[in-house]
């Protein structure tokens, strides 16, 4: 009789941290040292030779809900957790959206990469690597996956496709539009699990906490 091994939920994101945490590092070396610049010209030339009128209409849209959007949705999950949830946790998820946006503006001020000028794009502020659009998204939508989850716990795996649909289409959308490398996107979600995780982990002690103290 044959045994099926199937590895635990902790084994899995234990294992999933550890490959992010390694993209991360990777990459950050090669950035500096300026070794992706070929195949991230290369991956972005890709791209344009299939934009289109309506895909642009649409890369737009995906980058607005990555950007002004997704500042939105993050303040309507703190304001659902904590009404709906425990302040604690409410408190511990602005707290871990607020170190993702520190950690991105450090990193962006440390690598100080150029933005890609390719193609004629919109004008696009501030420096390159990791793709904050990517990585916020990664967290907020991942918090929002996350926190449905808990109220539907069957539909799970579909919630996290879900989820996961809208952060590679915005990561997408910055490469599209011609204002990210490839290389500053994969950093960007890679870093965002990496604070997801945290968050979601400490998350989930406040709760116990919180549950472990009524009487």
């Amino acid at each position: 009789m044959m045994l099926t091994y199937r590895p635990s939920r902790a084994a899995v994101v234990t294992a999933s941290v550890a490959a992010c945490a390694a993209v991360v590092v990777i990459l950050g070396r090669e950035v500096a040292e300026g070794d992706t610049l070929r195949i991230d010209t290369a991956i972005l030339d890709a791209i344009h030779r299939h934009a289109s009128p309506l895909l642009d209409r649409i890369a737009t849209f995906a980058s607005f809900m990555g950007g002004p959007g997704v500042v939105a949705v993050a303040l309507a999950l703190v304001a659902y957790v904590f009404v709906r949830g425990t302040r604690r946790e409410a408190a511990v998820m602005a707290i871990g959206m607020i170190v993702a946006e520190v950690l991105d503006l450090v990193l962006k001020e440390l690598f100080d990469r150029v933005r890609p000028d390719l193609w004629l794009r919109a004008a696009v502020s501030g420096e390159s690597f990791p793709s904050g659009h990517a990585l916020a998204s990664t967290v907020i939508y991942g918090l929002v996956a996350y926190t449905v989850a808990r109220r539907w716990p069957g539909h799970t795996m579909l919630i996290g496709a879900i989820a996961a649909f809208v952060v590679a289409a915005i990561a997408f959308s910055r490469l599209y539009l011609g204002v990210h490398w490839p290389s500053d996107v994969v950093a960007g979600v890679a870093i965002g699990y990496l604070c997801l995780t945290a968050t979601i982990v400490f998350a989930r002690r406040s709760s116990a906490r919180v549950r472990a103290r009524r009487p």
